[in-house]
Order: C-alpha cells, then structure tokens, then sequence
C-alpha cells in the first residue's frame, strides 16, 4: 500500500496537478483571480429553452454497493461561485459554463472506507474552426483520454481531491468531459465508477470512457458564426444593400462592434486585424490591426485609401492571445468591392437642393421670419450619398444695422466627408442677415441654394441671468458706408476688462467661456474701446436692463467728401454724439452726409464774405 502511494505521489509531480485539503471547503490558494462572469458557449442550450437540472447526487458515504453515489459523497469548490460549488456542479447531459478567468476549480471526494487509489478520466474538444467543427483538445483528444490521478490524503485516507487546472489545461473556448474511477481493499467491490448505471454517456469515438460531468470554459465569443459575434461597420458603406462604392478622393473606416446574443453590445475583442488583397490600379496584400485590444468597438488607426479604380477584397480575423497562443480564432467571410471613379454631384444642374440637404436650427420657413434679439442659428449642409464628397462650402451674406451693411462669406466646417455647418452668432437687435450657401463637389462643380432671410429683435430668449445683460459693438466705416467685418474692442469697468474680435459678419460680442452663447455682464457703467486702421476710440456705456445695447464706432479708411472742397480727415473720423453712439442715438448716415454738406457750405459762405 505504501508503494501504491509513492506512485501515486510521482504521477502527481509529473503531470503538475495540483491538490487541496480534503473537504467540501478545500480551495486554493488565496491569489486566485475572479472570474468575469460567464458567457454563452456552442454547448449552451438554446436561448429560450428551459435549462435541465442536474446535480451530482448526494448519498450517505457509505462504500457497500455497486452505485458511485450511495458509496462516495462528491462535492466542488468553484472559487467566488457558488451557484457552481457543492452539489450544484451539474452532471451529464447538464453541462457547467465557466467563466474564462477562473483558474481552475476543485472536486473533493469522501467515504466509509481508506480510498487506495483513483484517478479522473478527462477528455475534450476546443473552439471549432472554419474547417473543423469538433477539434480535439490539445492533449486530451477524445480518442485519448487521459487519466490523471487524486490526491488521497496520507492523514485522512477515506478522503481524495482533485484539482482541475484551467488556465494551465483548458483554454477558453474548450468543452471538457471526465469520470471518476476510485479503488478501495476494504469494501466490496473494490473499485467503483462515476460513469456506470444510469449516468452513462455516449462514448467519445473509439474510447471506452463515458461522461459523468461536462463543463465549457467561456471564451471571448458566444457563437461560432462570426456574424453573430462581430458587427462590421464601414463608412461609406461597401457592405449590405445598397453599396456605396468610395470615390476617388475618400477613404474607407472600418470599425468593428462585438456583439451579445440579444444583439446589444458584447464582451471586448480580444484582438483582431484586417487582410486586404489590392488588384487592379493598385495591387498587393497587407493586413492591419484593429484597436484598441480587449475593447468593446474596435477601428483602424487610420481609414484605407483612397485607391481609385480598384478592386478590394478584406476579411476580418478576432481571436484571444492565451499562454503565447492565438485561440478561438473567427473568421469573417471575404467582402469585396470597387474604388468607384464618380464621386460629384449626381444632379449638377439642379441646384443644391437636389443634391444636399441644408437646414437651419432654429427653422427660418421664409424671408419674414423674426427671431428674438441674440438667437444663434446653426446652417448645416448633410449630402445624404455617402459615397459624394463635399469638397468645400461657404455661406455668403449680406448683414445690415442701423444703415450700414456688411457682405462677404464664411468658411463652413466640414465634420465628415459628406457634412458640414457654420454656427452664425446671435445678432444684435433689429439686424437683419440674408444668406446663402454654396458647395462645390471633389469635380469643383458648385451648386448654389435659394437665399434665406431673417432678423433678429426685442427681448433676448433666454433672457440673460438676473442683475446682467450684455452688449454688442459695430464700427462703420464712412468712408464706403459698410461695417467693418474686422476689428478688435474691449469691454472694461473699474476691476475687470476683456478683449474681444469681431465677427465676420461686421459686429463683435464677448462670449461666454463655452462658446455657447453670450457673456452675461453685471449692470452698470462699463467703457467700451475700438480699435481700426491703427485708430483706437472709447465710449462710456451705462448698462441696464432690457434689450442689450449696440454701441457704433465710426472710422475712415480713406477721404471722405462732403462737397468736395473740404474733405474730412482720412482716418480716425471724430464719431458723432461725443465719443460714440447707442443705436437709439445714432443719426442714419445718408442724413449725418447732408448735415455735413450743409455745414460745409454755410462755412464757405462765411469765409467769403
């Protein structure tokens, strides 16, 4: 017997198996890691289907008949989980799923009589493969069980234990399948097996062994199909119906999304990489790696091509990296498609209109829309063709307050290939902007859209918070009769100052720190500077409530001729009303032009006679 015992010592050194105290609380060592939580396997039944109960038995330990169960209590301890520890470890045909973290678990066996020997008889099948749905275990294939022996206490010999080693044996993805045989010389019979009687399995191909217990380590994905596990997601989209081949100066993005079996995000993606195959303008084969790994949603670092008049072929490969080995590998199916040589506008002689979506935020329905005073409006241009670029767009306008008018255009901000917008800032009170857009496709082809018109008066809405408002600022130039579309100003009071820039469309506000909207100032006596042509002027500006202010500077960038005889200094024109003028107060050029006249003349008569 203690030969028997020495042997068995040797073949657990040999094999690396671990053992635990005997016992249904027999654990292992305090560093082992938590598993994440299980997941869906190929063996798993089928969603909706009610799960079958199957507990290992629990008898009275008492080693006298032929029956494994009435003569050996078996128990498990599966760490942090014990909807899978004692009896809860299920017997065949139930099946066990197991975290793919988990270290390993173990089983504990106690009876009447000294335990001489035993061993467990193990064999499985790991992830399937395109080409093989049932690949054999690495080690432990079905047609080569492999038997491993129990720890049997020296102490305690009517216990055993076992440990199953699953980071170091079972990989995730792997369905394992094992039985127990245990020999005794002090009760009759002298051996007993798990896998007899009413427990018997189908035997594995060309064995002689049967299943009592079942378990599957949890890989990283919960179906073999690949398009139930990733979402594969390009833009424009060469995928699905319709495809919407890339023209010639746009990329393609690919971004992959793992997948639950309720269609919802899934588990992160291990790792995965993309094969390209390029005939045709351009040729060659290269792969890329999506990232970042054990992410949820996976992209390339960066968008493939453009190649024009191509042909491409790609698939896509996930799989784990698991003890310096890729496992559980998936395979997408191969896609393909062609570089399109078109790209432009599909109705050139339609207006853009036909060819773009363009909105506004808030609406303006028509020419007559009025909207409260400092309402921002948001013009967006959406080419609802993935495959047709926008290759530039601006929005022209004409702006005009109090007299003076400002035209021009702005630079629109393309936020993808085929979207872009301009946020216009509020404008001051009774401003009206008139507006259109115009975009051009990768052919330089333009297309214009119908003008639109609005104006902006009374209360502001929202109103500013209580105790403050905020003002806007607009220097004319005399000279032309436009407001001028660059210049800069400060808003100052006796503690606090800041400088601002104008707008482009030829009046200036501070905005608030998020850009958002409009810097609240507290009521009271604020200074106000503008600064044009090398000119700076100032003006003192009483802040109170109510609709906010436009205080008007105005300066010369060249003569300005009232009868011809005595032209005005060029730069740096002294403003009317003292220093600057209030909006309510400002005299309309046209009138302040026939006062100057006026003047002029009576001072010619004057010096004549």
């Amino acid at each position: 017997m203690n030969r028997g015992f020495a042997v068995l010592i040797a073949l657990l050194v040999l094999f690396g198996w671990g053992f635990a105290a005997v016992g249904p609380s027999a654990g292992p060592p305090s560093h082992f890691a938590m598993g994440r939580g299980a997941i869906l396997s190929p063996s798993r039944p089928a969603s909706g289907s009610p799960a079958p109960v199957c507990p290992t038995p629990q008898g009275t330990p008492n080693w006298n008949s032929t029956s494994f169960f009435q003569d050996v209590e078996v128990q498990f301890t599966v760490p942090h989980h014990p909807a899978l520890s004692g009896p809860n470890f299920q017997t065949v045909p139930c099946t066990n799923e197991l975290p793919m973290y988990l270290n390993g678990f173990w089983m504990n066996f106690t009876t009447s009589v000294p335990i001489f020997y035993g061993y467990v008889t193990v064999w499985g099948t790991a992830w399937p493969s395109p080409t093989n749905a049932a690949p054999p275990l690495a080690g432990f294939a079905p047609t080569s069980p492999v038997q491993m022996p129990l720890y049997v206490s020296p102490t305690a010999p009517q216990t055993a234990s076992f440990f199953f080693n699953l980071y170091r044996f079972f990989p995730p993805g792997s369905s394992v399948y094992f039985n127990v045989t245990l020999d005794t010389q002090n009760a009759t019979p002298t051996t007993i097996e798990s896998a007899g009687g009413v427990y018997q399995e189908q035997l594995p191909a060309g064995t002689n062994d049967s299943a009592t217990w079942q378990f599957s380590v949890s890989g990283p994905w919960w179906s073999t199909n690949v398009s139930d596990d990733l979402r594969i997601v390009t833009n424009p989209p060469v995928l699905g119906s319709p495809v919407y081949d890339p023209n010639p100066v746009q990329s393609l993005s690919i971004t992959l999304e793992s997948l639950s079996a309720n269609g919802s995000l899934g588990l992160p993606i291990p790792e995965a990489r993309l094969t390209v195959v390029l005939s045709g303008n351009v040729s060659g084969v290269f792969s890329v790696p999506f990232g970042p790994a054990n992410h949820t949603v996976q992209s390339l670092s960066k968008p493939l091509g453009p190649y024009p008049s191509t042909n491409v072929s790609f698939n896509v490969t996930a799989w784990l990296p698991w003890n310096g080995n890729n496992i559980d590998t998936i395979v997408s199916p191969t896609y393909s498609f062609t570089w399109s040589r078109l790209g432009g506008w599909w109705y050139p002689n339609e207006g853009l209109a036909a060819n773009a979506r363009l909105s506004t935020n808030p609406t303006i329905p028509g020419s007559g829309t009025t909207l409260p005073t400092a309402t921002p409006v948001n013009v967006s241009l959406v080419e609802p063709l993935p495959n047709v670029t926008i290759a530039a767009s601006v929005v022209r306008f004409t702006y005009s307050d109090a007299g003076a008018t400002s035209t021009g255009q702005v630079l629109m901000t393309g936020s993808m290939t085929n979207s872009t917008y301009l946020d216009i800032p509020g404008l001051p009170d009774h401003a009206r902007l008139t507006f259109a857009v115009l975009a051009e496709d990768i052919y330089g082809v333009t297309e214009n859209s119908n003008q639109s018109t609005y104006t902006e008066a009374g209360p502001v809405s929202p109103l500013p918070a209580p105790s403050t408002n905020f003002l806007f600022v607009e220097a004319v130039d005399v000279t032309n009769e436009t407001l001028l579309p660059s210049f800069t100003f400060t808003i100052a009071n006796s503690t606090w100052f800041s400088t601002g820039h104008s707008f482009p469309f030829g009046f200036g506000a501070l905005e608030a720190p998020n850009g958002q909207s409009y810097l609240g100032l507290p009521l009271g006596t604020y200074t106000v500077t503008a600064t044009a042509f090398g000119v700076t002027q100032q003006a003192s500006v009483q802040l109170t409530s109510g609709v906010p202010p436009t205080i008007i500077f105005l300066f010369a960038s060249g003569p300005v001729a009232g009868t011809g005889s005595a032209p005005i200094s060029p730069v740096g024109l002294v403003p009317l009303v003292g220093l600057a003028a209030a909006t309510a107060l400002l005299v309309p050029l046209g009138r302040w032009y026939r006062i100057q006249r006026q003047q002029d003349e009576e001072e010619r008569r004057r010096i004549t006679l």
